[in-house]
């Protein structure tokens, strides 16, 4: 499925409006412990795991990095990748609930060759929230690549209470805490028990990546300035 030809002119200004409002965004990422401009970040050739919750704060560090996205087949799909495309992410169409393994091969195929990043929405697309699922393990173990936990957190921000996953939008000029987790490495031919263990793993990460987060923009500006302990 393909956005018709009279609506596809809104979606990329859509996605030009996005682009100008992630840049907006006050945004410093915390990575091996010390705090750095988004603009230093090195995203090399990692599986990005974070949660549907953060997904709109994270996507303020993904400008110019050709993140590889796995994106669902569908009308809401297209509208996705017409947006996101305004940030220089590339895409495999196809949903890891209806397409399953089909899909995850398609992304493994994409990623072979070539160092660009991935991004998962590892608890996607119907939760429950905070909660990983095999696949980016699985597609660790098949690439070798390394899973890298990513969480956020903004001050402000406009909250959706009853979306299953707690989704948030963080406002213009608001602060946003990224913090980048340690890289968890799966081994390759990794039996299904070891991919489900850093399922589990990877969820730990997460919470634990996105209590730092709150704990940064709860504490004061310079805090985000400085090394952490």
């Amino acid at each position: 499925m393909r956005l018709h030809s009279a609506v596809r002119p809104f979606a990329l200004a859509a996605g030009r409006l996005f682009a100008l409002w992630l840049r907006s965004l006050r945004v410093r990422m915390q990575v091996h412990g010390s705090w750095i401009d988004r603009a230093d970040f090195v995203a090399g050739n990692g599986l990005f795991a974070f949660s549907e919750r953060d997904l709109l704060a994270v996507a303020a560090a993904a400008e110019g990095r050709h993140l590889l996205v796995l994106v669902d087949a569908s009308a809401d799909g297209d509208w996705a990748v017409a947006i996101a495309s305004a940030l220089g992410c590339r895409f495999v169409r196809g949903s890891s609930l209806h397409q399953g393994l089909g899909a995850l091969r398609d992304l493994i195929h994409a990623l072979e060759g070539n160092d660009r990043p991935a991004a998962f929405v590892v608890d996607g697309p119907v939760g429950p929230a905070g909660e990983a699922k095999p696949g980016i393990a699985a597609c660790a173990a098949l690439t070798g690549r390394p899973i890298v936990p990513v969480a956020a957190a903004a001050r402000w921000r406009i909250a959706f209470p009853r979306s299953w996953a707690g989704h948030y939008l963080p406002l213009p000029w608001s602060r946003v805490a990224i913090v980048v987790g340690e890289p968890l490495v799966v081994r390759r031919g990794a039996s299904r028990e070891e991919i489900d263990a850093m399922a589990r793993a990877i969820t730990i990460a997460l919470e634990d990546l996105r209590a730092k987060a709150l704990a940064a923009l709860a504490a004061p500006a310079m805090r985000m300035e400085s090394t952490a302990a």
